[in-house]
């Protein structure tokens, strides 16, 4: 017996009477071009375990399930919805897919890929227009558990797609000396190749944000610094307390470090105290981070 032909998302959406909710900072793509378009920058999604992060009414979903630039779905599907809203979307959506899905009620901060994420041997792609209130720290989650190898990383081959705000997902892919090089741009960088695959104008959500967004797409590789990922994250986010001031005057504020250790820590790291913490490298972090443990302050400066 042929499966009934599917309801769009916004008649679904009209039959529940379902709005999006401020609070939740619930923005949608009800557009299936623009959603296919961002599914298709995700890259190849045959063979492949996909989580998509709040996927609300499922436009993103249907893009998944129709396999992207392929047209070859993946093998399986893990959406996490913490609107219960959207479950009949979701659960109507999962009857109809030529692949298996799965449904989950629950907050994504709080999800365990581990139960989630059974076979292995799946390649594993996170796909979500995220909502702008959860997106940063969501990201930095993800990038703690890149470095340690947990989660969805656990076995190393997992690729994310993520939505951001524009002005976000500039500091994600900031390049050095850039003005919106920002901690979240160094921390991203030092283990990922980072790209906006698709920009999104802020005319295709329902409602309209006031700003546009982006799709960034991140791709786990081997780490470029070997620093652990607190002690990294601890350097990088003392030196960007202020763009606007030097590498020097960023290690001295609200700290007990002594203005002569500190000249001194940056001699060792063969760098400039007038420099701006935009205008490092990645290699440079490293030897800050030498030079900073080689001489003990790195212990001080720990909260």
């Amino acid at each position: 017996m042929p499966r009934p032909p599917r309801l769009s998302i916004a008649d679904l959406m009209r039959i529940y009477r379902v709005r999006a909710r401020k609070e939740l900072s619930q923005n949608f793509l009800l557009d299936e071009r623009v959603a296919r378009k961002f599914v298709q920058s995700a890259g190849r999604l045959a063979g492949t375990h996909v989580i998509e992060v709040g996927p609300g009414p499922g436009s993103l979903t249907w893009a998944i399930v129709e396999g992207g630039p392929t047209a070859q779905p993946p093998a399986r599907v893990t959406v996490v919805e913490k609107d219960p809203r959207f479950l009949p979307f979701l659960e109507q959506l999962a009857e109809l897919a030529p692949c298996p899905v799965d449904v989950v009620h629950g907050d994504i901060l709080d999800f365990n890929y581990d139960a989630a994420l059974p076979d292995p041997t799946l390649p594993v792609r996170i796909i979500g227009n995220l909502p702008f209130s959860i997106a940063t720290p969501l990201l930095f989650g993800y990038l703690k558990m890149i470095r340690g190898r947990t989660g969805p990383f656990r076995h190393g081959a997992a690729e994310l797609s993520l939505c951001f705000q524009k002005e976000v997902a500039d500091r994600i892919t900031a390049p050095v000396h850039s003005k919106v090089r920002s901690r979240i741009s160094v921390m991203a960088q030092h283990c990922c190749d980072v790209s906006v695959a698709y920009p999104l104008p802020r005319s295709v959500f329902v409602p309209q944000p006031k700003v546009d967004a982006a799709v960034v797409r991140l791709v786990p590789r081997e780490p470029a610094l070997a620093v652990p990922y607190s002690e990294l994250d601890l350097i990088v986010n003392r030196l960007f307390h202020s763009r606007r001031k030097t590498i020097r005057n960023n290690l001295l504020v609200g700290s007990v470090l002594l203005p002569e250790q500190v000249d001194a820590t940056l001699e060792a790291a063969g760098l400039a105290p007038l420099l701006r913490p935009q205008n490092l490298d990645l290699g440079d972090f490293q030897e800050l981070h030498r030079a900073l443990a080689n001489s003990g302050l790195l212990d001080l400066m720990r909260p």
